[in-house]
């Protein structure tokens, strides 16, 4: 005999379909949402772990040595190389350095207003803004 709590599903709907369904909902929910944002636009321009390990590279290089000019090529290097958006290199670059102690972070911030975008002009100020 069959229990009556059991729930019987038809054969033709499969755990995949309620997984593809899911994914689904979760990209609309990013697309379209209360704030008015398209957060998989955002998800798209995560750097690789590859590029994230090269910015928190340049970031530790820069926090021992100290070479303005080496950050600078380093900087121009990385966004040649890899394509990344500079917005999303300064965001992440500035993020890394929040993870250093006081010191390193105002140095890092320093470097990344007073000589990347003051002096160098490597990018714009919107990139700041946005990153």
């Amino acid at each position: 005999m069959k229990p009556d709590d059991v729930e019987v599903r038809p054969d033709s709907h499969s755990e995949d379909e309620d997984v593809v369904k899911l994914v689904d909902r979760k990209i609309s929910l990013n697309k379209s949402n209360v704030v008015g944002l398209d957060f998989e636009k955002y998800n798209d321009l995560k750097p690789t772990p590859e590029i994230k390990r090269k910015i928190i590279n340049l970031c530790n290089e820069y926090h021992e040595l100290g070479d303005d000019k080496h950050a600078a090529e380093e900087f121009v290097g990385i966004i040649k190389e890899t394509g990344l958006q500079t917005h999303v290199f300064v965001g992440y670059l500035l993020n890394s350095a929040l993870s250093m102690d006081p010191a390193g972070w105002e140095a890092v911030q320093q470097l990344v207003i007073d000589h990347f975008w003051k002096k160098e002009k490597l990018f714009e100020g919107k990139d700041l803004i946005e990153g």
